[in-house]
């Protein structure tokens, strides 16, 4: 309690220290700040609307602070309706070209931005009543727990003029919180303090498993995350049950009495299911009257008088629960619990009964009591783990106290976490780093280590009670982008050196201490309003010197505009279900592509008198379409209008 009571403490004084947003040379008309959250990953977007004070063109300048390890990878600057799209440059070149542009020479001044390592954003020209819009984009780290991906979002801009922030998910049927309450996309809240925003994923897999592994030279930055499901599996629906609990004298009254109440919890798990009761010692019994519902079952656990005699028939009692089964028939799931101390004579044939009940695709668990503690954990060197194994069950380990716990016995009814964990790395070894033997459901893993190769690919496999589970994972551009971008903003990166850093900066379009964004004048990325133009813009879209890999003042193509007509060829793919969703007026939806895959989805405009079904249903178009091998770009936006011809 004092650890957490310290590290609030220290959280505390660190929000409080926080550098409020300051602004130099201009008014600052608007601030808004939009956080898309994904699988994984979340993007910030922070557009600032600037005015100038005076006649003559001005310099303006924003230091701005942002989430704790968030790392910038994008500028633009709206002037005359459209986008001007920065460029990473070498940070002194783009420091002297971006004092020369600002220069006040002859000829009217062209508009330039510039954003460098301090966290400082310029803008140029302000006059007054002239506004300028600067658009800075950027990765940030998020968390996952029981489903939700979070970030962390500090209070943006200042007390006096604090930002309008909006949360988008990028799958539309995600669900989204702020600071634990419902959220609605796209709806604007004042930023006051910190608070935390999260997404939770409507179709989330069992496992997703993500490996990132961008170059930093010798070496690679790898990133692993794993990400398991809040609900790995479902208890099975109306199954029969045959509770098998040995009451033979090698075991103490306190094991009995606890194997009953364990029994009895069990059932109460499984609300809709019809069991029966199953004792042993040198006889075995039947004491219920027939198949009973799980309610009635244990009830009569509980009214049973449970005399410990000697013997220990396993061998028959399992037996009778495989004869219970054929007499009861049908195509119900079928679960055995065993409750005992497994301890029979020696030349006990128990794993021809446990063949019986294999054959009957009956589940079972052998459960034996040993030792204090709410615990329960599986014992696969017991002798007769395989033969559990091969009916889908396991060999279980129960602590005295967790009889009546059903929050641990619940992983006898349906299984709740991944055990026999194991790692690969394609290129790396995984032995030496760290990686768990276990997963629990709505657990969240991550690793960050350096590399002397490049890790190719991932794979995760594990089990799930006894049934194997796989799940692999290569790299992606996308995804080694995000991270080289991030690792620079980590605690880990004291431990890179300068040239790792710069190739990690060029390969995320990162601002860095050694890198600048810069927009210089002319190099158009679409338009604001999307009236003259529907082209789209990127994260990236600079082509790097062929010395090494950074664009500097003086050589390299900087700001390279996509030939591609994206919203043209959107247009063409989104027009018929645009028709088919009930379109029969002028609209626009604004798609956001990363590379191949469609990002993002949002409608802007609807034709009048529209149906209340027309947005969701072209959103859900849009998130249909499988995109042509031209969209090649790191991220775009493009705005693209319906219906109007």
């Amino acid at each position: 309690m004092a650890r957490r009571a310290a590290a609030l403490a220290l959280l505390l004084l660190a929000a409080d220290a926080r550098a409020e947003d300051t602004v130099t040379g201009a008014r600052e008309v608007a601030h808004r700040v939009t956080v898309v959250l994904g699988r994984g990953r979340a993007r910030i977007v922070a557009e600032r609307t600037l005015e100038g004070a005076a006649e003559r063109a001005a310099l303006g300048e924003v230091s701005f602070d942002w989430p704790s390890g968030a790392a910038v990878t994008g500028l633009a600057l709206g002037a005359r309706g459209e986008w001007l799209r920065g460029a990473l440059l070498e940070a002194e070149p783009a420091r002297e070209l971006f004092a020369r542009l600002t220069s006040v020479g002859p000829g009217a001044p062209q508009p330039t931005a510039l954003v460098d390592a301090g966290r400082v954003l310029s803008v140029f020209p302000l006059r007054a009543g002239a506004r300028l819009t600067a658009r800075v984009e950027g990765e940030l780290p998020t968390s996952y727990a029981a489903g939700w991906t979070t970030v962390r979002l500090p209070r943006l801009g200042s007390a006096t003029a604090p930002a309008q922030v909006s949360l988008l998910a990028e799958a539309p049927r995600d669900r989204l919180l702020r600071g634990g309450a419902p959220a609605l996309p796209g709806v604007a809240f004042t930023s006051s303090g910190d608070v935390e925003a999260a997404v939770a994923h409507a179709d989330p897999p069992r496992i997703a498993l993500r490996i990132a592994a961008p170059s930093a030279g010798a070496r690679a930055v790898l990133r692993v995350e794993a990400d398991v499901s809040p609900r790995l599996s479902s208890p099975p629906a109306r199954p029969d049950v045959v509770i098998v609990l040995d009451v033979s004298r090698s075991r103490p009254a306190a094991d009995v009495e606890a194997s009953r109440a364990a029994a009895a919890t069990y059932l109460a798990s499984l609300p809709d299911a019809r069991a029966q009761i199953v004792t042993f010692d040198r006889r075995v019994e039947v004491r219920t009257r027939g198949w009973e519902t799980s309610q009635e079952a244990a009830r009569r656990l509980w009214e049973l008088p449970l005399a410990r005699r000697n013997g220990s028939e396993l061998d028959l009692a399992l037996a009778r629960a495989a004869a219970l089964f054929d007499e009861r028939g049908g195509g119900a799931p079928r679960r055995v619990l065993v409750l005992g101390d497994l301890l029979t004579r020696a030349e006990l044939p128990v794993s021809p009964a446990m063949r019986l009940l294999a054959a009957r695709g009956a589940l079972t668990h052998l459960v034996v009591s040993r030792g204090p503690g709410a615990r329960l954990q599986r014992d696969d060197d017991h002798e007769l783990a395989a033969a559990a194994r091969a009916t889908g069950g396991l060999v279980w380990e129960l602590g005295e106290g967790a009889a009546r716990r059903s929050d641990v016995l619940v992983e006898l009814v349906r299984p709740v976490r991944l055990h026999r964990v194991t790692w690969r790395l394609g290129g790396a070894s995984a032995a030496d780093l760290g990686l768990p033997d276990t997963l629990a459901e709505g657990e969240g893993f991550e690793l960050s280590a350096l590399t002397s190769r490049a890790v190719t690919h991932a794979s995760l496999r594990a089990e799930l009670w006894a049934s194997p589970v796989q799940v692999d994972a290569t790299p992606t551009a996308a995804g080694d982008a995000r991270w080289a971008a991030l690792a620079l903003e980590a605690p880990s990166a004291v431990e890179l050196s300068v040239e790792e850093k710069r190739a990690l900066a060029v390969r995320g379009h990162a601002v860095t201490d050694f890198t600048s964004l810069i927009v210089l004048p002319g190099e158009v990325r679409g338009s604001r309003d999307g009236a003259d133009s529907e082209r789209g813009f990127g994260l990236s879209g600079f082509t790097a010197s062929a010395h090494d890999g950074v664009a500097g003042h003086g050589h390299g193509r900087v700001g390279v505009l996509p030939r591609l007509d994206g919203a043209a060829k959107l247009r063409a793919l989104l027009s018929p279900a645009w028709r088919a969703c009930g379109g029969v007026g002028a609209g626009a939806i604004v798609v956001e592509t990363t590379r191949d895959e469609v990002a993002h989805a949002r409608i802007e405009a609807l034709p009048p008198d529209a149906p209340s079904t027309l947005g969701p249903c072209a959103v859900e178009a849009a998130f249909a379409v499988e995109l042509p091998a031209e969209f090649t770009g790191a991220h775009h936006v493009w705005r693209v209008a319906l219906g109007a011809d």
